[in-house]
């Protein structure tokens, strides 16, 4: 395993990849509540059904395309912020595992956790997400791999690490 910064990029795309379809549900939630309150106001001129109809749906979905729009923008611009204010965040990184634990290292700290202990993990084309809390993660890029095999094995570890169902 070679050393590795973490670069904004890849830590936007963590943010992303964390957040799922958050943003989206938020806009369709504001856009519906926008939809019936423009509605209801609209539904007290004078106007004929039709025209109101026709101003409502246009109003309602550039709403919602531009409220998308903003929500997307500041969240981008809140995790740049975070990234640029961290400069843990920056530092060269190590991480070795094993069948026993994972352990990462760098000038501000060290971790070594049982593959146990590990609550659950999130992949995409670029990153692997080692999650030790529901809020705490670590971000792994593919990058830092020597090969696709030492990938594939760590991936494979993670996957067979099983949580007991909750009751």
């Amino acid at each position: 395993m070679k050393q590795f910064q973490i670069s904004e990029d890849e830590f936007l795309d963590a943010h992303n990849l964390v957040q799922g379809r958050v943003p989206f549900y938020s806009a369709l939630c504001f856009g519906l509540l926008l939809s019936y309150l423009l509605r209801t106001t609209l539904g007290h001129t004078r106007e004929p059904d039709g025209a109101r109809l026709e101003v409502w749906v246009p109003v309602a979905l550039v709403s919602l395309l531009l409220f998308f729009a903003l929500l997307t923008r500041t969240q981008k611009r809140q995790a740049r912020a975070v990234y640029r204010e961290q400069k843990s965040l920056r530092e060269t990184i190590s991480m070795t595992f094993d069948n026993e634990d994972v352990e990462w290292k760098s000038d501000s700290g060290h971790c070594r956790m049982k593959w146990d202990n590990i609550v659950k993990h999130k992949e995409n084309a670029r990153l692997v997400l080692v999650f030790e809390s529901r809020n705490l993660m670590r971000i792994v890029p593919k990058r830092a791999f020597e090969s696709d095999e030492e990938l594939s094995a760590f991936c494979q570890r993670l996957k067979s690490v099983r949580k007991p169902p909750t009751a």
